[in-house]
């Protein structure tokens, strides 16, 4: 898991995609898709936006993010330019199912207003 402020992880984020913590053609690499007609868009480490997901489908193509187990995620939206961070426990007080892709995708929504 992250434990880190929201500001923390949009400066890590922010700095990826500029290409400061590792290069350009590292970035590129990484946020390309290595798994079409898979079900889920994947490049390496990073989910890539789908049609299929309730998380991401109203993000531009291209745009790249990172979900973890307990609801947190970062999402950079490349037509927009935001780099959006979502800080949530949503194993406590209970490991109850929730619909978290349905909740980052009103996240994402509301942030891109």
């Amino acid at each position: 898991g992250l434990f880190a402020t929201a500001r923390a992880a949009f400066r890590i984020a922010q700095a990826f995609a500029n290409g400061e913590l590792v290069s350009p053609a590292l970035v590129e690499e990484a946020t390309r898709n290595y798994t079409p007609g898979l079900g889920e868009n994947r490049g390496l480490g990073w989910h890539l936006r789908s049609d299929a997901s309730a998380a991401t489908s109203m993000l531009s193509e291209g745009s790249f993010g990172h979900m973890g187990f307990t609801g947190t995620s970062v999402w950079l939206d490349k037509a927009s330019g935001m780099l959006m961070v979502l800080l949530t426990n949503r194993v406590h007080p209970c490991a109850a199912p929730i619909g978290m892709a349905a909740i980052r995708g009103e996240f994402h929504r509301l942030a891109l207003r």
